[in-house]
């Protein structure tokens, strides 16, 4: 539980300054993911079955980063989990992480007044995508120069520790 936590404060801590992730980080995660899971069941196929349920996660997560809702840092992140929280906890975080996320995100708007434009360009891009029926990166360019975000993004590393955070609260009251 503590080594989770600390890789997500890490990577909270370096969104925070740079903007990013450092691959460097998301690796050293994947790895430890891994050792934790073989040094808690001693068993392979267990890292098997946690290395699947991330690589299936990442499948559903990876339209979201293809549009460029979602930074890679961020998809890397929530693959290691499984081998820490489980499969069905991992989504319960991460369903916690994407509502977190929603009002964090609605409240940066709200105060810094771009609420109403950010919907009206949310509409013009549903509606694109619903006459063409195809994808494409919303909102471009994502973030400016030197890991700086723009207005209307967050740290999404934020609500992945507040979900994690909260379903290691949920499970220690077990």
């Amino acid at each position: 539980m503590y080594l989770c936590l600390t890789i997500l404060a890490s990577a909270v801590a370096w969104d925070l300054r740079d903007g990013r992730i450092p691959a460097g980080l998301t690796c050293f995660g994947m790895l430890a993911s891994q050792a934790y899971i073989l040094a808690e069941t001693g068993s392979v196929a267990a890292c098997l079955k946690a290395l699947a349920a991330g690589l299936a996660l990442l499948a559903v997560l990876f339209p979201l980063f293809s549009i460029g809702a979602l930074g890679g840092g961020d998809c890397k992140l929530m693959v290691i989990l499984p081998a820490f929280l489980g499969f069905r906890p991992t989504l319960i975080a991460i369903f916690i992480a994407f509502a977190a996320g929603a009002c964090i995100g609605t409240v940066k708007l709200f105060f810094s007044r771009k609420l109403h434009d950010r919907l009206v360009n949310l509409a013009f891009y549903l509606r694109e995508v619903s006459i063409t029926g195809r994808l494409k990166k919303y909102d471009l360019p994502p973030s400016g120069r030197d890991g700086e975000i723009a207005a209307h993004q967050i740290h999404f590393t934020v609500p992945i520790l507040m979900g994690v955070a909260a379903v290691y609260g949920g499970m220690m009251k077990k």
